[in-house]
């Protein structure tokens, strides 16, 4: 319609940033850069505020937190707001030749109709995701008191009732057995609250790489294993809605590497790839095992498969390398945007 090389689109954030969700004919490295901006007095920001569609020539699409303009170019760029019931969730910039620069009233119309239901578009997907994630937690809450109130207090009785009999017992051999039956309920109940505890903390609302540090802190003080947790920026702007499933999927590696590994050391490793990619590495020194065995281990299998579910449904992917003797490494990969978003644009 109006000659465009390249376009972009940025979603408003919570925290009053724009982030690019989706562009066509722009180079990966200015992508990586761009990815969150924060709203200034720039075009963007400009667009932001208004109901127009702004135009200019030998501009730059939104300046980056230190004013380096570089996304310039030769062209001009139209810049056109994401409405829906009077609220400004976003724009979409269109870069064109500067002989595109008459744009005519009915094309400003058309713009800016193709603005408004992208909006009503993303505001929908919005609203349904939020729906799905809070009829997940509450679900999430159910099955965490449901735990607490039958197979907890169980295990707390069972405990009581160890130690009474164990008092009651004069045989040595038989107070040994059952102080490894006391040691095992003990396991079990200190599993089954750490359990309890992830389906009740909502860590969805944390951003990555401090709910990684926050798990890695607490795996080292629940355990006394190493652990390093490495990143190269202070966050990696992942669509937040998928964040919540990267950090389950870390969380439960931390919790197979705890109950399995027998591990010294553990190392996780966070960075982008390819500008829209992350890449998360968490690896031990522990004793290692046969992924592709068919009898499940304790559970194991279980939680490996639990994993790559979470993973494939972002659209992600798990790999497993381990052998007996030689450790543990999982990579998990994927894009740092919800692709579903892109469904519908």
């Amino acid at each position: 319609m109006v000659g465009a090389d390249a376009a972009t689109i940025r979603l408003l954030t919570p925290d009053k940033r724009m982030r690019l969700i989706s562009s066509i004919g722009m180079a990966d490295e200015k992508i990586e850069k761009k990815g969150v901006i924060p709203v200034t007095n720039s075009l963007c920001g400009k667009a932001m505020a208004g109901e127009t569609i702004l135009y200019q020539e030998n501009p730059c699409d939104c300046q980056d937190e230190d004013g380096v303009d570089i996304s310039c170019t030769n062209n001009g760029v139209i810049i056109v707001p994401l409405q829906h019931q009077n609220r400004t969730l976003g724009v979409y910039t269109l870069f064109v030749p500067l002989k595109q620069q008459n744009i005519s009233v009915e094309m400003d119309r058309l713009l800016l109709n193709i603005g408004q239901n992208l909006g009503m578009a993303i505001e929908k997907f919005r609203l349904e995701r939020k729906a799905q994630q809070n009829q997940l937690d509450q679900e999430r809450t159910h099955i965490a008191h449901e735990l607490h109130d039958s197979l907890a207090q169980t295990l707390a009785s069972l405990r009581i009732r160890t130690q009474l009999i164990s008092e009651e017992i004069e045989s040595v051999s038989t107070k040994s057995k059952i102080s490894h039956l006391k040691h095992g309920i003990y396991q079990a109940n200190r599993e089954l609250r750490s359990l309890i505890s992830n389906f009740r903390a909502p860590i969805n609302n944390q951003r990555l790489i401090p709910a990684i540090k926050s798990l890695s802190d607490k795996f080292n003080q629940e355990t006394g294993i190493n652990i390093y947790f490495q990143h190269h920026s202070k966050e990696m702007n992942i669509d937040p809605e998928r964040e919540g499933h990267i950090i389950r999927v870390i969380q439960e590696s931390l919790t197979n590497i705890r109950k399995h590994s027998q591990a010294k050391t553990v190392r996780i490793l966070a960075e982008l790839t390819d500008g829209a990619q992350f890449r998360i590495l968490i690896e031990d020194d522990g004793v290692g095992f046969f992924p592709d065995e068919k009898e499940p281990i304790d559970g194991e299998h279980i939680g490996l498969s639990a994993m790559e579910q979470r993973m494939k449904s972002i659209g992600g992917k798990i790999e497993i390398d381990s052998e007996p003797g030689d450790g543990t490494h999982i990579t998990i990969t994927g894009s740092i945007n919800n692709e579903d978003i892109f469904n519908i644009l």
